[in-house]
């Protein structure tokens, strides 16, 4: 047969297994066309912190791929950070290496691309778990595995591609398990559920959980296969764990090392909302939720064919009361989960959800369309009134979600939900009364939830939006230009606004800057004291000073034409669009200072009164930013009540531009800069003179306003949220910069600071020399990957104010070497090591079981054949 002929009888043969892959690749492929996704115009499917985030990894991955430098570290972004840790968590994803086959302005195609692709990857390996459930290479699976890959769990959080990886293994880890079951033969399971830790652990965290329910509620024929089973399953399990383990140990540790680490308690019992609220998202033409603070909201639409074949496994024959009970008991589970915050908190790898609610959904989605199929291949036994029952059950079920909840669902929802199932229905009652033939039956339910499907792909991508790429990635090129100019030295550069939130990570610059869940938790805290932006995962390069811009190495600022320059820089060079600005102050990565700042208050309230006491306590010097006092604000619709210097709680009856006035006492000449604090603030309106200086949202992030005349007036106007709360905490605070102390307290910085002879991505080198023992103090957070070496001995490295890193040192010359390795590197590699082992063995002593019982046959075969011929040799005589 020549291979063409071979190529169709393959797919002739599995013909099922490549529609259910080309149907949702197909229906996607149209998607990117209508939307006008790169190629097909100059959009992206990487919205939201796939923007702010993800590209910007997958640009610096590209980058190490190409250059084929350490993962361990990274300079680009946050000063500095655990690169391992983070690619563990987003990046592991082995389909992630075609980000090589094109160019860096090629990357939001590539990874649009690598969302279709796994999407695609979802329906096919769905696709075989069915068929693996089934008799045969059964078409029918398709309305079920499309109807999954394409629910708007998936098509809402399509965004955080590096989960779809461990959803696409997902189905396959469940084959893997039935492996177990039946076969006694885990090697399927332990390598799928590996790739699934490997591609995302907090999925797999999830996977994990539903598969111990999985075993709890599975058919076990006997208490032997139970507990058999259960042994083989704990031993596989853990087995796929170490496999894993060069990827779950950095991440696992990266995690634990960032703030919400410490959020890790379990919360009191509670419900989130009225559940049929969360219920009521099965409907069709429900919006997909990429994200949303509420944390009582889920992606719960599968199709509505699913649905209602829920209930005709409930209703309907050669299904054991016994299975029923177990799967109701199953989907309940998840039902609570979904609304108990303790459960919600444990599902989420003991972790609030931070605006993107039930991310688990996806499997009480499958277990949906699994149980849903289970009926399908059922059919043939039920009768009109057990499709009567669960036509009436589900159609009552679409009443009690538009009765129930206390959401406004629409009639279009409402309308096409009750539509498809009535049409579901009666096809089905049609069949059972044998007015239409098996065949049609089939085919036309498959054929409506595949349109079904396909045309609400269409309205979720489109209720999702996408991102105008040359919007946020223009400057690409350009500042590839300017980067240049900047040469390859270890010095730090932030533009002065960015696009998105890791912009300067984007274009691969040394920088302050860092958005991100593997964030180190003590750098977060660090950038909080010192008056930059930070959330719970980030700190921004919003809130320099002189001060700051000195200790954490700042030479160049990238200036847009529309950007202010409020650090002072000099322009080095121009460039069409934007200008290359220089720190007057030279810098340096690493400076002496005087004793070891066991008094430094770090973590007071107001920053200005943090830079100062550094000063104090690094160098003995004065302060270099005066407090100016905060006199008591105007306030309108809002009583307040003064606690501390600047602080006030408030109660707010409404929201307003000037719920709050501060007028802050200037006589002219101050170099003014500003800091507030408060959650509850909205918005915040700086004016000199009724001249608007800023307008937007600067909470907690120091603002310089600049230079203030004698006779102006300067106001701070804070609006405050009108939400379920309408109370809480402001702290605001004034200082006058002093330049003149300042420029003392520079040269005294720059006599004791690190000149870097050499570095790499993972280590650097240089000299110091130090007019008093002490701290050598670097802009590099702390963390336990570092080793140093001072003057070629050893040394243990020191955290200062929760997060930079230091070293003690004696007056005098010094020679230093850093070199970096991220934790659990050497512990997760000798667990896959072992794991292998362990793997290697086992795998023998399957093949040897599975040898041994063809043997047998064999020995029978000759025996029988002889007899055969014996038998007709006797009859010729």
């Amino acid at each position: 047969m020549t291979r063409t002929g071979q190529l169709k009888a393959w797919a002739k043969e599995n013909w099922v297994y490549i529609a259910g892959f080309s149907i949702p690749f197909l229906v996607m492929l149209v998607v990117c066309m209508v939307c006008g996704v790169e190629p097909f115009g100059d959009r992206s499917l990487v919205i939201i912190d796939g923007l702010h985030q993800y590209m910007p990894f997958f640009s610096e991955y590209q980058e190490k791929l190409k250059h084929l430098d350490s993962f361990f570290y990274s300079w680009n972004g946050g000063l500095g950070y655990n690169f391992l840790s983070l690619w563990s968590y987003y990046l592991s994803s082995p389909l992630n290496l075609l980000i090589l086959l094109v160019p860096k302005t090629g990357l939001n195609m590539a990874v649009s691309f690598l969302i279709v692709l796994k999407i695609s990857l979802i329906g096919l390996t769905t696709t075989c778990f069915l068929i693996s459930r089934s008799d045969k290479k059964n078409w029918r699976v398709l309305a079920f595995s499309t109807a999954f890959s394409l629910s708007n769990y998936i098509i809402g959080y399509s965004w955080n591609v590096m989960w779809l990886d461990s959803i696409v293994m997902f189905p396959l880890v469940l084959m893997g398990f039935d492996n177990i079951m039946k076969k006694r033969d885990g090697r399927l399971y332990c390598w799928t559920l590996a790739l699934a830790m490997i591609g995302n652990f907090y999925m797999a965290f999830m996977i994990c959980i539903f598969l111990v329910l999985w075993f709890v509620f599975y058919d076990h024929k006997s208490v032997g296969q139970f507990v058999k089973g259960g042994l083989l399953f704990g031993f596989s399990s853990l087995l796929a764990a170490a496999l894993a383990g060069i990827g779950l140990v950095p991440a696992y540790l990266g995690i634990m090392n960032t703030a919400s680490a410490e959020l890790m308690t379990l919360p009191e019992h509670s419900w989130y909302t009225n559940l049929w609220d969360i219920l009521s998202t099965h409907l069709a033409v429900t919006k997909p939720i990429t994200n949303d603070n509420f944390d009582g909201n889920a992606n719960l639409y599968v199709g509505m064919l699913s649905l209602f074949l829920v209930f005709l496994y409930l209703f309907g024959r050669r299904i054991s009361l016994w299975s029923k009970i177990k799967r109701i008991g199953f989907l309940a589970i998840f039902v609570v989960s979904f609304n108990e915050q303790i459960l919600n908190f444990i599902w989420h790898g003991f972790h609030d959800q931070y605006g993107i609610p039930n991310r688990f959904a996806f499997l009480y989605l499958f277990l949906i369309i699994f149980t849903g199929f289970e009926a399908f291949e059922k059919i043939k036994a039920m009768r009109i009134g057990h499709v009567a029952l669960a036509l009436c059950a589900s159609l009552l079920l679409l009443g009690l979600f538009y009765w129930q909840s206390d959401k406004e669902i629409g009639y279009l929802s409402l309308g096409l939900s009750m539509g498809l199932i009535v049409f579901y229905g009666l096809i089905l009652l049609f069949y059972s009364k044998r007015k239409i033939a098996w065949k049609v039956c089939a085919v036309s339910l498959t054929l409506v939830a595949l349109v079904e499907a396909a045309s609400l792909t269409f309205y979720g991508f489109d209720e999702n939006g996408q991102i105008d790429v040359p919007k946020f990635f223009s400057d690409t090129e350009a500042i590839e230009e300017v980067k240049e100019e900047i040469g390859d030295e270890l010095v730090r550069t932030d533009l002065i606004s960015s696009k998105m939130l890791d912009e300067e990570i984007w274009h691969n610059l040394k920088c302050v800057t860092m958005f991100g869940s593997t964030a180190n938790g003590g750098a977060v805290s660090m950038m909080d004291h010192f008056g930059f932006f930070t959330g719970a995962n980030e700190y921004l390069y919003k809130g320099a000073t002189p001060l700051t811009n000195m200790l954490f190495h700042v030479k160049y600022n990238i200036r847009r034409d529309d950007d202010e320059n409020l650090n002072g820089f000099k322009v080095v060079k121009s460039y069409d669009d934007m200008d290359l600005l220089e720190n007057p102050y030279e810098t340096f990565i690493g400076y002496g200072v005087e004793g070891y700042l066991e008094d430094w208050f770090y973590e007071s309230a107001y920053p200005f009164r943090v830079q100062n006491d550094f000063v104090e306590q690094a160098y003995g010097m004065d302060e270099i930013f005066h407090d100016i006092p905060i006199l008591d604000p105007e306030t309108n619709d809002c009583e307040i009540e003064w606690t501390n210097d600047g602080e006030y709680t408030f109660e707010n009856t409404s929201s307003q531009s000037d719920n709050m006035v501060f007028t802050l006492p200037t006589y002219g000449g101050e170099d003014l800069y500003i800091h507030y604090d408060g959650s509850q603030v909205t918005n915040a309106i700086v004016k000199v003179n009724q001249e608007v200086r800023v307008c937007k949202k600067i909470n907690s992030e120091i603002y310089h306003v600049g230079l203030i005349e004698q006779g102006d007036v300067v106001q701070v106007l804070l609006q405050l949220a009108d939400d379920d709360v309408m109370e809480g905490v402001v702290r605001l605070s004034a200082a006058d910069f002093d330049q003149e102390q300042f420029d003392l307290v520079a040269e005294k910085m720059n006599k004791n600071g690190f000149r870097v002879d050499t570095y790499t991505s993972d280590s650097l080198s240089g000299t110091i020399t130090l007019d008093e023992e002490g701290l050598i103090l670097f802009s590099i957070p702390y963390d336990e990957g570092w080793k140093i070496t001072l003057d070629g001995e050893e040394m243990d490295p020191v955290s200062v104010a929760d997060g930079l890193l230091a070293v003690e040192a004696s007056s005098g010359a010094h020679e230093i070497v850093l070199s970096y390795v991220s934790p659990g590197f050497y512990q997760g590699l000798l667990m896959t090591l072992l794991g292998l082992i362990v793997y290697l063995l086992y795998r023998r002593k399957i093949v040897n079981r599975q040898k041994k019982k063809r043997r047998i046959p064999s020995m029978e075969t000759p025996f029988q054949e002889n007899a055969v011929i014996d038998c007709e040799i006797g009859k010729k005589f």
